[in-house]
């Protein structure tokens, strides 16, 4: 056979098979974990943890071990439908081996919940609920401005309203100071700040 003639017909071969092995396995080329061709599913064997982080930190594990029925032959879409994060939650996929759900209430833990913390409102002392960090909500703003205290009192006010951005030892003397674990203790507070008031 004539060498002229063979070149063409080898280099025509390896395009046709170069095509064939494109459209066979080409595909899966751009497939990501995130989206495997076929989608896993919750099965039985699911391992399945529920949790709860409250406001303050604080976690719940609520349930831990297989999958509920419920959940079983949902894809990542049915999960996330279930549980979706309009509505606090989180979810993070490892399927089919594991599958972990986590709520976020916006409420505090019920240890915390009775807390209270000192801060400031519009250039008032105001009493804020759950522990300092926590995002508590506005529960009273006490008749005491912050400009009637003397430096270091509203400073330290003012560090418990920027509670996050402190370094951990002064967030070690803030609990201290500005967080109380009942109302008597709290008015005890107050009444003693009141005490440092020069009008």
């Amino acid at each position: 056979m004539d060498r002229k003639k063979t070149l063409p017909a080898a280099v025509l071969a390896l395009a046709i098979l170069a095509s064939v092995g494109w459209w066979v396995w080409g595909a899966n080329l751009n497939a990501t974990a995130e989206e495997p061709m076929v989608p896993w599913t919750v099965e039985k064997a699911t391992a399945f943890r529920h949790e709860i982080v409250y406001a303050c930190g604080d976690r719940e594990i609520r349930y831990q071990g297989q999958a509920p029925s419920e959940l079983h032959g949902l894809t990542k879409a049915g999960v996330l439908e279930r549980y979706p994060d309009t509505q606090g939650w989180s979810v993070f996929f490892d399927l089919p081996a594991e599958l972990v759900v986590v709520e976020q209430p916006g409420t505090f833990c019920a240890e915390h919940a009775g807390y209270r913390h000192l801060g400031v409102y519009d250039g008032w002392v105001a009493v804020y609920e759950g522990p300092l960090g926590g995002g508590g909500q506005l529960r009273q703003v006490v008749e005491l401005p912050l400009d009637s205290l003397p430096e270091s009192w509203r400073r330290k006010l003012c560090q418990a309203a920027a509670f996050q951005a402190q370094p951990p030892e002064i967030q070690a003397e803030l609990r201290r100071e500005m967080e109380f674990s009942d109302e008597k203790d709290l008015y005890s507070a107050l009444e003693n700040l009141d005490e440092w008031r020069q009008d």
